[in-house]
């Protein structure tokens, strides 16, 4: 079961003195049935780059990361957001080697405890899981989701067809299409340059015989301005290109079929970009 990010009502929920009905959460806690509080104490001992090559969380995807201690009370906490799955997850390892995660999508909560503990060395957990719309659990999500907001829908300044562009995207990612996920990444990318093209320069993206600029055309015209940094350039480039073998420009290349690794890797340079146009560069 999962519950769409975009169900969870944050703008209401920022409204105090509004009631509104919100949708459940999963929730997977997890005490170890054997000696293995060395294992949590351990991982106290990390400095945080350490912490995130240990539980195999990268900096792309981590939200949050720290560790709180004092008082006899240790715990890691960790956000965790995917976007192109559409899952956000929070989670709580305790000094004791307990486990606490919140989050809108119970296999990805389930998939990311068996990567972060050690059940092949311990392999004795006792499990609980349920989904629940109890108000502390609830809210804990929803806190979550107030300070990622802006990275879940980064699009409140974009034009209809990038919007509608990245949805067909995500949509087909979705629906494992995916060849529909480059090529729709890519309209997506041409899409916001021809708005920034717009905004940067003052004028229409056409060329000299008023044909629109082609998003190569448009990729050059930036190289040159400034506006948009070099390295996000290179990978809007990368998306165009990848983008280019089975949509704009098909060039057959033999024995080769798109995979979920072509459709990750667009639809994630896509989202990445969008987020740093949107929130860093306008």
């Amino acid at each position: 079961m999962k519950v769409p990010l975009h169900e969870y009502p944050v703008k209401e929920f920022l409204l105090e003195h509004k009631e509104i009905p919100l949708p459940k959460v999963f929730v997977l806690e997890a005490e170890p049935k054997f000696p293995v509080k060395e294992w949590g104490a351990s991982l106290f001992r990390l400095d945080l780059f350490e912490l995130k090559e240990h539980l195999g969380i990268s900096s792309v995807d981590a939200i949050g990361i720290f560790v709180t201690k004092g008082k006899g009370l240790e715990f890691i906490g960790i956000g965790k957001l995917d976007l192109a799955k559409g899952t956000m997850l929070d989670c709580v390892i305790f000094h004791d080697g307990g486990v606490r995660i919140v989050c809108n999508d119970e296999d990805y909560a389930n998939a990311f405890f068996d990567m972060i503990v050690p059940t092949k060395i311990f392999p004795e957990w006792e499990i609980s899981t349920e989904w629940t719309d109890e108000s502390i659990a609830v809210s804990t999500f929803m806190g979550g989701l107030l300070g990622i907001s802006d990275r879940i829908n980064p699009l409140d300044k974009a034009s209809e067809e990038v919007k509608d562009s990245l949805k067909e995207a995500i949509g087909s990612y979705q629906a494992q299409s995916w060849k529909a996920t480059v090529v729709m990444s890519r309209r997506t990318i041409e899409a916001v340059l021809k708005d920034a093209y717009s905004k940067s320069f003052r004028k229409d993206p056409i060329d000299t015989k008023k044909r629109p600029l082609k998003l190569y055309n448009l990729i050059s015209e930036f190289e040159h301005s400034g506006f948009i940094p070099k390295h996000w350039l290179k990978i809007v480039d990368a998306i165009r290109l990848i983008g280019n073998v089975p949509g704009a420009h098909p060039v057959p290349i033999p024995n080769y079929k798109f995979t979920s690794d072509d459709a990750l890797l667009a639809l994630s340079n896509t989202t990445a970009f969008l987020k740093a146009y949107y929130n860093q560069i306008i």
